[in-house]
């Protein structure tokens, strides 16, 4: 599990160094800035927020994960954790649409697909109820990927929630 965590990373790290690419990697030019969905060799599903210079990934059992700076240096995505070697992913493939990495820690390439600009991505939560509509929408398309037809509402799940009955601090300190 610790080495899908580091792959993760290191995918966001490389497509974040895209644009720096333009000026210090030899003629090589990455624009991995965005929202990119990935599952892992171990069939982890993560979604991914590459900018500038840092990536920042969210997985439902994780949550969301440490953001880590990343490098891009001629065709390779570098980043590292603190006290630990930086570990370097090739670029192999990359469009608008997907991105291929690989390593030698690797058995097969990470494969980042971007996703659609209308989705309701982790950037744009801003209160505890955009959380909820983030997971709700999260799970539906980790089932979609998963070829999982069951889709989750968040209408009926708030509906669900609405109709419990939750006893206030007075009512607890009363019992």
């Amino acid at each position: 599990m610790r080495k899908a965590i580091i792959y993760i990373i290191a995918i966001l790290f490389i497509i974040s160094c895209r644009k720096k690419a333009r000026t210090e990697n030899n003629g090589y030019n990455f624009n991995l800035k965005g929202n990119w969905s990935l599952i892992t060799n171990d069939s982890i599903y993560y979604e991914i927020l590459i900018d500038n210079d840092s990536i920042l990934m969210y997985n439902y059992d994780y949550s969301f994960l440490p953001s880590r700076d990343y490098k891009i240096r001629k065709d390779s995505l570098v980043f590292g954790f603190p006290n630990t070697k930086a570990k370097h992913y090739l670029i192999n493939k990359i469009d608008s649409n997907e991105i291929h990495l690989t390593s030698e820690l690797l058995n097969r390439p990470l494969e980042l697909h971007k996703m659609d600009t209308l989705n309701f991505t982790f950037d744009k939560i801003s209160s505890d109820e955009d959380l909820l509509k983030y997971e709700i929408n999260y799970l539906n398309r980790k089932n979609k990927l998963y070829g999982i037809k069951f889709r989750y509402n968040l209408d009926s799940i708030k509906a669900e929630f609405d109709s419990i009955d939750i006893p206030t601090i007075n009512q607890l300190d009363s019992l």
